[in-house]
């Protein structure tokens, strides 16, 4: 909705619907197709305030990337668990626990690998992390998980004509009857499907 007027239509619509206390008093539109996002897909809404605000002011905040990031946004790991822990990536230090000093619990941790994931490109499992994991420990654990990316392979076996006759021939000759036998099976109302 790239008009105004069309902005200012929609508004007097939905005031028209609403009570006078629930009524739109101020409209933004959102230069972007979407909200900036977390790796967990929350809005983040201090970028959204400041960039209305910055807005109203004639300036334009704009969602750069972090200071200390390349400029192709790829952040480091301080900023990701920054964010993760709400705290400024410079304050983060390598003898931090995740638990004790950054005040991230269980949900905390998952966001941070989330991130670590999306802008590091490393997997790593949740276990490997709990509340007493240091900083240190975590870099050292996305180092090695970046030198020695996961090999996921899966047996093909299943898919072969063989396979696939033994199972059809023992889904019809034991499972189904197995399942089916125990149970009665009554039809009523045949007739009405006649044609």
């Amino acid at each position: 909705m790239e008009d105004p007027a069309a902005l200012n239509e929609a508004v007097d619509w939905a005031n028209g619907q609403l009570a006078e206390h629930q009524r739109i008093r101020g409209v933004t539109l959102w230069p972007e197709e979407d909200f900036p996002r977390t790796h967990t897909l929350k809005v983040k809404k201090q970028l959204v305030i400041d960039n209305i605000l910055g807005n109203e002011n004639g300036a334009v905040a704009t969602a750069a990337p972090p200071p200390g990031t390349g400029t192709a946004g790829v952040r480091t790991l301080a900023h990701i668990i920054g964010e993760a822990a709400k705290r400024d990536a410079g304050s983060i230090e390598p003898r931090m626990t995740l638990g004790r000093d950054l005040d991230l619990d269980s949900l905390g941790r998952v966001e941070l690998l989330s991130g670590i994931e999306a802008e590091l490109g490393v997997y790593l499992d949740e276990s490997l992390l709990s509340p007493d994991t240091s900083v240190q420990e975590l870099m050292d654990l996305v180092d090695e998980g970046a030198r020695n990316p996961p090999v996921t392979s899966f047996p093909n076996w299943g898919r072969h004509l063989w396979c696939r006759l033994v199972r059809g021939f023992l889904q019809r000759a034991f499972i189904f009857p197995a399942v089916t036998l125990p149970y009665g099976l009554k039809v009523t109302g045949r007739e009405n499907l006649a044609d």
